[in-house]
Parts: C-alpha cells; sequence; structure tokens
C-alpha cells in the first residue's frame, strides 16, 4: 500500500528543500503513480479534504492531476458515451434504456462543464490560499454527477449486448492531435478508430483536414476493413507552417457513411520560447504546481510545449527548484 498523499507530497518538498534532485524527480514520480492510480472520485474527496486542512500543496497536487483528467478524457469512457449515441440512433430501445442512454450523454457534457468550473474556482480560491464554500459546492456536485455517470456504463454495456447495430467507426484517442505547435516544427500523429457498432465495416479510411496554418502527409490513409470491436491506426505528420488558431478535424469515411467527423483545437505558436520561461513564465517566481510539472517533464523525457521539442534536462531542474525556494 502506498503513502498517503501527503506524505508524499513533505518528501517531494523535502528533497527539493535540500535540492536532491534525483531524490525530488522519484518522489514526484511516486506521487504522479498514486495520483493517476485513484480514480475521479477518490481525486475529488482527496481534495474536498485538502481544502478542509487547507494543505494547499496536496490540493494543488491533486488539481494538476484532475486537470490532466479533463484536459485527456479517458479513451473507454468516450467510447462508451459513442455506443450510447450509436445505440439511440439505431437500435430500438424501450423507454427505461433510452431515458438512461440520454442520461449518459447528456452528462458527459454536463460533467465536462462543472470540472472546468471545479478547476477555476478552485485554482481561484489557492491563488488567495483561503478555503471557498463555492469550491466545497462544486465538488460535491462534480462528485454526483461523476457517480451517476459512471453507473450508466453497465447500462450501456447491457444495451449493447442484447441490440445488434451497423457498424460506427469513431476515434478513440482524439488527444493524440497536437493542441499546441511551434511554427516550422513537426510532430507525428497516430490516430486510432474503432468500429463500435456490430456490422462489419468497409473501406474504411481516415483522414486530417487541418486548418490553413497547418500541413499533414499522407492526405489520407485507407484502412479498409474493421470487424466489430476491431481497431486501427494511421500515422500522419503534422507541420506548423505560420502562426495560428483554429480547428482540426479528423474525418472518417466509411462504405455504409457510418463514419464522421471529430474536431479538434490547435493552437500554432509564431516564436518557441525558452524551457525555464514555457513552464514558469517571466516574472521569476516558481509556484509550487510549476515545479511539479517541471519534475514531471524531466522524468518523462517529453518535449515542453511551444519550445521547439527541447526537453527539461537537470540544469533546467536545478534552477526551477532553486528560484521555488527563493520565493519562500
Amino acid at each position: 500500500m502506498s503513502r498517503p498523499i501527503e506524505s508524499q507530497v513533505r518528501e517531494l518538498q523535502a528533497a527539493t528543500h535540500t535540492q536532491e534532485i534525483e531524490r525530488a524527480a522519484e518522489a514526484a514520480a511516486t506521487l504522479r503513480s498514486t495520483l493517476q492510480e485513484r480514480s475521479l472520485s477518490e481525486l475529488l474527496a482527496d481534495l474536498e479534504q485538502a481544502f478542509a486542512n487547507e494543505n494547499w500543496e496536496v490540493a494543488i497536487s491533486v488539481i494538476n492531476e484532475l486537470d490532466q483528467r479533463v484536459a485527456t478524457a479517458d479513451p473507454d469512457e468516450q467510447i462508451l458515451t459513442e455506443k450510447a449515441r450509436h445505440l439511440l440512433a439505431t437500435a430500438v430501445l424501450d423507454e427505461e434504456s433510452q431515458s438512461e442512454l440520454r442520461s449518459r450523454v447528456e452528462l458527459e457534457s454536463a460533467l465536462a462543464l462543472e470540472q472546468g468550473m471545479l478547476l477555476a474556482s478552485a485554482g481561484t480560491a489557492l491563488a488567495a490560499k483561503q478555503t471557498s464554500s463555492s469550491v466545497s459546492e462544486t465538488i460535491q456536485s462534480v462528485s454526483q454527477s461523476t457517480q451517476t455517470f459512471e453507473q450508466t456504463a453497465e447500462t450501456v454495456e447491457r444495451v449493447a449486448d442484447e441490440t445488434t447495430t451497423p457498424p460506427k467507426v469513431t476515434v478513440v484517442n482524439p488527444a493524440a492531435v497536437p493542441e499546441t505547435l511551434a511554427a516550422g516544427s513537426t510532430k507525428q500523429v497516430e490516430i486510432t478508430v474503432r468500429n463500435i457498432g456490430d456490422a462489419t465495416a468497409r473501406d474504411v479510411t481516415v483522414s486530417l483536414s487541418p486548418p490553413s496554418f497547418l500541413a499533414v502527409s499522407p492526405e489520407n490513409a485507407q484502412i479498409g476493413t474493421l470487424m466489430n470491436d476491431a481497431e486501427a491506426t494511421s500515422t500522419f505528420t503534422v507541420e506548423g507552417t505560420e502562426a495560428g488558431s483554429g480547428t482540426f478535424e479528423v474525418v472518417i469515411e466509411t462504405a455504409d457513411q457510418n463514419g464522421g467527423t471529430t474536431a479538434v483545437e490547435v493552437t500554432v505558436t509564431a516564436e518557441t520560447k525558452d524551457v525555464i520561461d514555457a513552464l514558469t513564465g517571466t516574472d521569476g517566481e516558481v509556484s509550487f504546481a510549476e515545479l511539479l510539472t517541471a519534475i514531471e517533464y524531466y522524468n518523462s523525457g517529453e518535449a515542453v510545449p511551444n519550445t521547439g521539442g527541447a526537453q527539461v534536462t537537470l540544469q533546467h531542474v536545478l534552477i526551477i527548484i532553486e528560484r521555488y525556494n527563493n520565493n519562500e
């Protein structure tokens, strides 16, 4: 059993204060792993407890994880919602099943909105280091909506097992499309699609329809046939040709026209930033949230957005830790 989140945060803070980089990196990785393993309901309970105890560093850690959950929605949950939509559109259902499936579809959008409101209100309260009744009320509202949303999964699976539907191909991982890209840089994008219908989908084609400031190759990917629940992944190269902001569409075409379009917002920046500026801003101060983010990038080896593909080095972490310690 892992140690409580509060204890793990204290370990990270202790390593940071003594500038033990590897110890801090290990502590951050352990904390991240613990948070990732917790359900959304558990994270909401952790956040409510952190605010009640005025433990701001724990609250920040939990909010960081919640923010990532909101930004990269669970693909399995998204697929279940798409199945609910497909069943409502194509199957003959009793009133109770229709009601529960509609609830699933409606709750997905409502829950995303509530989660966004929670992150905003919690961020404001954290900035002032004050507890807030509105944060507590929003946490409870999101918790209730989350439990209801999770309960609908059983209904979707049950109705899907009892019903035969035509093919329906949908995107499994819309988050694979980069939200930001530096002008002049390229990124390999892997788009995975799945046939969530019962019948076989034929002549499946995936293409990316980018705004004018992005170039994509190849123009499309021929997948062919997809059986029930089968997946296929296509790789595209995306290049930011100039600065801009707009909608990037993943277009799926099939022989029976049961494909669709998934839209993703994308921003291309004209200038690349220094790694430290990209992570912490230019005011010279470093918050605990920014420290966590920096160490997570150091651990993962992933490129920092808006830096032209630069990674966080040991030297970057040292500078960020020093600035964090100087804030206190």
